[in-house]
């Protein structure tokens, strides 16, 4: 495992040329560099990416501190094939340019019965998702909504399906004209895990629901994201191939009509078993991060 450190800042071309100069040597696996461009929201917006021990990251700090410029830093956790063969457990993301409508805007159906009666977290889906075929991707295997629903190709679909990958629902999603099929095939695990330990890193959360608290979470971005779980919670190796958990992400909010509601979503936990299908498939921008066990007194002990 290896510790990746992004740096985002604003800089001007005069200056960009020493930080090209300072990483010139460096190897396209080691480093990735966005070069400046200019916008009027975004300024001359620049990314460094460098490994943790990277004798090049002090200096570039060094660098943008001696020009008086300030940066955003977080780092990521890298891991091998075989940790990530090895994890009971793992959290899938997907790395690609989200799309579509945040909310229930295009008429997608919900059970709002069990869900919180203040803010909707918990409301169980119950139709295709329904989507503006104009704002979602013409080709590609994987995408995901504003809203962090998932959708794979329909021959990802099928790779899932012939492998029995058990857990998951495999939903074709709708255009919102006519009801008829897109296609993407969206991700729905059936089972929720209990909550997170409070020792699991990387998590925020802001403006949750007074009521039931389940929204409000968000990937904090300064530190690499851990999610653990109490080994007298639940045995991940007993688990289903997918599962989601109980923590909602982003910001839910019950509005009328209907239509113009938030429904924060959970994340996607799936096995080893769904990486290998990636990687077999070949599959761009999915990133895995494995989820941890540990006993509760353990865990409340930073152990």
């Amino acid at each position: 495992m290896k510790t990746r450190v992004l740096l985002s800042f604003n800089i001007e071309k005069p200056l960009w040329s020493v930080v090209r100069n300072l990483l010139k040597d460096a190897e396209p696996r080691h480093i990735v560099i966005t070069e400046p461009y200019t916008e009027p929201l975004f300024n001359s917006y620049c990314a460094v990416s460098l490994d943790e021990t990277d004798p090049r990251l002090p200096r570039l700090r060094a660098i943008l501190s001696e020009a008086g410029i300030d940066w955003l830093e977080r780092r990521e956790l890298l891991f091998t094939k075989a940790e990530l063969e090895a994890a009971p457990l793992l959290w899938l993301t997907f790395g690609t340019k989200p799309g579509g409508s945040i909310g229930p805007k295009y008429r997608t159906e919900y059970d709002l019965s069990h869900a919180c009666p203040r803010c909707g977290t918990g409301a169980i889906q119950v139709s295709p998702l329904r989507l503006n075929p104009a704002e979602i991707p013409r080709k590609g295997t994987i995408f995901q909504t504003f809203d962090n629903e998932k959708l794979v190709s329909a021959e990802l679909a099928k790779a899932f399906s012939n492998a029995e990958v058990t857990g998951l629902e495999l939903r074709t999603a709708q255009s919102f004209r006519n009801l008829t099929d897109l296609p993407w095939v969206q991700l729905l695990a059936e089972v929720e895990m209990p909550p997170m330990l409070p020792s699991s890193k990387g998590i925020s959360r802001d403006a949750q629901c007074l009521l039931c608290g389940r929204d409000g979470y968000f990937n904090s971005g300064y530190e690499p994201t851990v999610i653990q779980y109490g080994a007298d919670q639940v045995i991940l190796d007993n688990l289903p191939d997918a599962v989601h958990t109980y923590e909602h992400f982003g910001y839910s909010r019950l509005e009328v009509p209907f239509k113009n509601s938030y429904l924060a979503q959970p994340l996607l936990l799936v096995k080893p078993k769904v990486f290998r299908i990636f990687r077999q498939q070949k599959v761009r921008g999915a990133k895995f991060i494995p989820v941890n066990s540990a006993s509760s007194e353990r865990a409340a002990n930073g152990i």
